[in-house]
């Protein structure tokens, strides 16, 4: 017999969070003023039950999509944060620094050597990664939660990196360089530079975003 998912039906109406209790629990809401979405762990009665009563409302039906990353526990919607999209994030996050370092500590790598070829996949490999473990978010989360706020921020630095390393700008590169031990000797070209910091904030942002999925898993649990 399946197995009761999450489903998340979006209408063209705006419904106040007082129509929940009409649609028996199911969560109502208009976060964006001309939708509204209704999210709920249902069973196949359930879903076409829903289904039935926003036919007879009248409502014109957006979406209707299932979320495996979220489950729901004593009534509150939680995300699945160690799911497959994190582990596939992480993956490409590891891959990012291995690339960086290998770069770094040799004479180079094939075809992209050790230089602006290594900078940019870097950084490509590393907006995968944010792309796949962290923007992916954003539609479970929300823009305004600390995580994908963070995430953001984390992103503008690293852009900001990638292009002062582009543009040849050493001076900033280096002053910033000079607070992360570790990253790149003194004199360093400014590529180079910015490989290693931007390997650093991929680093850092990694570990954070392990912390929070492990600290709001455990007070989901």
């Amino acid at each position: 017999m399946p197995q009761p998912s999450v489903y998340r039906i979006r209408v063209r109406a705006t419904l106040g969070p007082e129509w929940s209790s009409w649609f028996e629990g199911v969560e109502v809401d208009t976060s964006d003023g001309s939708t509204s979405t209704l999210t709920g762990r249902l069973d196949q009665a359930a879903l076409h039950g829903l289904l039935a009563k926003v036919r007879d409302l009248g409502l014109e039906i957006a979406s209707v999509e299932t979320l495996d990353r979220l489950h729901y526990s004593n009534g509150r919607r939680q995300m699945k944060y160690f799911d497959g999209s994190f582990f596939a994030g992480t993956v490409l996050a590891l891959v990012a620094i291995a690339v960086a370092y290998l770069a770094l500590s040799g004479p180079g790598l094939p075809v992209i050597g050790n230089g602006r070829g290594t900078l940019i996949a870097v950084a490509i490999i590393g907006f995968f990664s944010c792309s796949i473990g962290g923007i992916s978010q954003a539609s479970e989360l929300g823009w305004t939660d600390p995580v994908i706020i963070l995430g953001s921020v984390i992103g503008l630095v690293a852009i900001a990196i990638v292009g002062a390393g582009l543009l040849g700008w050493n001076a900033p590169l280096q002053s910033i360089a000079q607070f992360v031990p570790g990253t790149v000797a003194t004199g360093a070209s400014a590529d180079r530079l910015a490989i290693g910091l931007l390997a650093a904030v991929i680093a850092v942002k990694w570990l954070v975003d392990v912390a929070l999925a492990a600290a709001r898993s455990l007070s989901a649990g």
